[in-house]
């Protein structure tokens, strides 16, 4: 009997410092893992942002050997849903709740009797490709027994997204991807160019931000076009003067025009040089203009030609006009000795 007293103590005391401890545990837990991928943001991106595309690279088939998947119509952007049904692993869903295309994706993670978590992807450029960056926050994790796994989590999923990560670097860095997408680079060529004259903008931001800077300049240049009367020539472009994948790059866009014309404030009247240049295409999204740029640069080092200046790039497409982006053509120009 007295054996037993001390026994129903003991266990006493265990459940009661279990329960203290798991007060003071932190409700929050975080988990991220990186991966550096020799492919355009794009490239990565689409095999993340389409469920259709998981099964592919997704480290969570293997470990769920009993799932079942319901993907339905849309299979990607936001509102996009991943359903599975598991015996072992218990049922849950995993929804896209915001996209930024070829930047970030933000979803919703839920499993049946566990606390509601959110999963990020983000896609950020890099001189030789894209580092992914996979994360999961989760948040109120009840008490007591959640608390107690949140210490373990980590540990046990991090396997899970290294292994997804380095399958999706294996497919993102194929040939098949690529091909898939029909995103075509051309032959490089050697040609002259004539000068020209444009209304122009010099800027710097992160790679981040390219977008939403362009956006601005082409928007304020064709306003004051509008207002000067002055008539577009050609496409837009936009000269880099220095290339930073990971810090700030200085770049100037700007559009031809027909005729001479004072600036305006930050607007620049320029008259670009002609010229001997190398020149290539690029038919697919804008991040996949680094297919180009490699081309020209391995052109430059076997027939043995220096580039003279900043390259430029030249905006053929109208995404306004054209929505499928594996039609854009982007033509990239190095001058040349």
């Amino acid at each position: 009997m007295k054996a037993l007293k001390i026994i129903g103590l003991i266990l006493g005391v265990v459940i009661l410092l279990f329960l203290i401890i798991a007060f003071f545990l932190p409700k929050k837990v975080h988990l991220e893992e990186s991966i550096e991928i020799k492919a355009p943001s794009a490239i990565v991106f689409n095999q993340v942002s389409n469920f259709n595309n998981w099964a592919k690279w997704s480290p969570f088939q293997d470990s769920m050997s009993d799932m079942k998947t319901i993907i339905a119509d849309p299979t990607e952007g936001v509102g996009a849903i991943m359903k599975w049904e598991s015996l072992k692993d218990g049922n849950g869903s995993l929804t896209f709740i915001e996209v930024i295309p070829n930047t970030s994706i933000k979803a919703e993670l839920i499993f049946e009797n566990y606390s509601k978590s959110i999963v990020t992807w983000d896609f950020k450029p890099m001189q030789d490709g894209t580092k992914v960056v996979w994360g999961m926050d989760v948040e109120d994790l009840p008490y007591p027994f959640s608390r107690w796994m949140g210490l373990f989590m980590g540990k046990m999923m991090r396997p899970d997204y290294q292994k997804g990560l380095n399958s999706l670097k294996l497919l993102c860095e194929s040939g098949d991807v690529i091909e898939s997408k029909k995103w075509i680079t051309s032959e490089v060529i050697e040609k002259d160019i004539t000068p020209m004259i444009a209304l122009t903008i010099k800027d710097s931001c992160t790679v981040e931000g390219f977008s939403q800077k362009f956006e601005e300049i082409y928007g304020l240049i064709n306003i004051y076009m509008e207002k000067m009367k002055i008539k577009q020539t050609s496409p837009p472009f936009c000269i880099y003067h220095n290339w930073n994948p990971n810090g700030i790059t200085v770049f100037e866009a700007g559009i031809p025009i027909s005729k001479k014309v004072v600036g305006n404030g930050r607007i620049k009247f320029s008259e670009l040089s002609g010229g001997k240049v190398l020149m290539a295409s690029q038919f697919g999204p804008y991040e996949s203009s680094g297919y180009a740029h490699e081309a020209i640069d391995k052109y430059m080092k076997e027939k043995n030609k220096t580039c003279i200046g900043s390259p430029w790039e030249v905006y053929v497409t109208d995404p306004i006009t054209e929505p499928d982006t594996a039609k854009w053509e982007t033509q990239i120009y190095y001058p040349v000795k």
